[in-house]
């Protein structure tokens, strides 16, 4: 039997009410303040094409929501993480999971892997949807729906998917060159 998916479970189940409203209330609010709220451009912006300003705002709302909630959520992760090795100690569940058939190494691995690698990842596509939506709303209220629709889609998806991609393969050696620094915390 596998036994860190349990431990990761538990991370899930420990953690998972947190880590929807690190995700929906920053992309709640844009989404609220840009229904409502009122964008000024500069003169330079009057000069562009229609196209061209729908591919600008997209592009920009993309990249900005998704690297916001990545951040906001790894951030987080980091500081959830340097209390880690003694969450337990305080209300004595630590008896509890040291009856468990886990060693130590497998005990401290699967939290340290769930925050730092899996949360991160799953909020850089978390991002990256909700980045489609505000792009959505944002091109629409500017510009049109209809120039929403005529974005290069074929060049935009798969460019924002290989970002995104590729962000996600770093995680796990950006996580292992700042460990040294994890775990001293």
């Amino acid at each position: 039997m596998n036994k860190m998916l349990p431990l990761m479970q538990r991370e899930w189940l420990q953690h998972r009410f947190a880590w929807a409203l690190l995700v929906l209330v920053p992309l709640a609010l844009a989404m609220l303040l840009l229904s409502v709220g009122q964008v000024e451009f500069d003169s330079a912006w009057g000069e562009h094409t229609a196209p061209q300003r729908a591919l600008w705002l997209g592009t920009i709302a993309l990249l900005a929501t998704t690297l916001a909630i990545f951040l906001v959520v790894g951030v987080t992760s980091l500081f959830i993480t340097f209390g880690l090795a003694r969450r337990d100690h305080a209300d004595r569940s630590i008896e509890f999971w040291l009856s468990l058939p886990a060693s130590h190494t497998q005990s401290l691995a699967a939290p340290l892997v769930v925050h730092l690698v899996l949360v991160p990842a799953t909020a850089l596509a978390a991002g990256l949807a909700g980045g489609y939506v505000r792009a959505l709303l944002l091109v629409t209220r500017f510009v049109g729906l209809g120039d929403w629709f005529a974005l290069p889609w074929a060049s935009l998806v798969p460019g924002t998917l290989a970002f995104a991609l590729r962000l996600a393969a770093g995680l796990p050696l950006a996580m292992l060159w700042l460990s040294p620094l994890i775990l001293l915390a």
